[in-house]
């Protein structure tokens, strides 16, 4: 289909032109940009309207989704999509990037790992390291993913803790540093994540 810019009457007004096979299942159906390349927006037999970039990251064909035409303006949609490329520009692969991201273990399925991998092998305080992460830690951030715990998460719990145990606080804060460094080591966090917990003080 010819491309044309897209305006939001155009993305308002654009339905699925693919085929559907005997078996159901469904064409690809995009209507491209003209103004950007790339850029486009995907409808599917049921209506529903993303937006969405191919490019090329080190000679293979990429397809990323930015968002639901009903949750984004299509000019925050485009802007997206421009920020992404200039990634690609760079020589980032943000397909790549994410889906790095959603491998990406929670706080609970990492302190798992940790403790059998590590801390029972590496640490003699692994037990109370098993307390500690059961207590303060899992409770605090069990479901978040890893990458998704901030220096000020850390300070608060550590503050926390420490209003009643200051011992406490400084070991917990002290495991999840170490927790974070091997973390990092292990290559279980994206490239250039800060440690959380490094140069907070006791």
């Amino acid at each position: 289909m010819a491309k044309r810019r897209l305006t939001k009457k155009i993305v308002d007004s654009l339905v699925y032109t693919g085929s559907i096979s005997p078996k159901g299942n469904q064409g690809l159906c995009i209507h491209w940009d003209a103004a950007l390349d790339g850029f486009g927006v995907r409808v599917q037999a049921s209506g529903t309207k993303a937006y969405v970039l191919t490019y090329y990251a080190r000679g293979r064909k990429r397809f990323v989704t930015i968002g639901r035409v009903n949750r984004m303006p299509l000019e925050q949609a485009r802007k997206k999509a421009l920020a992404l490329l200039q990634q690609v520009n760079e020589g980032i692969d943000p397909a790549a990037v994410r889906q790095q991201e959603r491998q990406i273990l929670t706080v609970a399925q990492f302190a798992e790992q940790f403790l059998e991998r590590y801390a029972r092998h590496h640490r003699k305080t692994w037990k109370e390291d098993a307390r500690r992460m059961t207590k303060n830690i899992i409770p605090a951030w069990g479901t978040r993913r890893l990458d998704a715990v901030h220096r000020s998460d850390v300070a608060a719990l550590h503050s926390r803790i420490g209003e009643t145990s200051p011992v406490e606080a400084n070991r917990t804060m002290e495991l999840i540093r170490r927790m974070f460094a091997v973390a990092l080591d292990w290559g279980m966090l994206p490239p250039g994540f800060a440690n959380p917990a490094k140069g907070l003080k006791k």
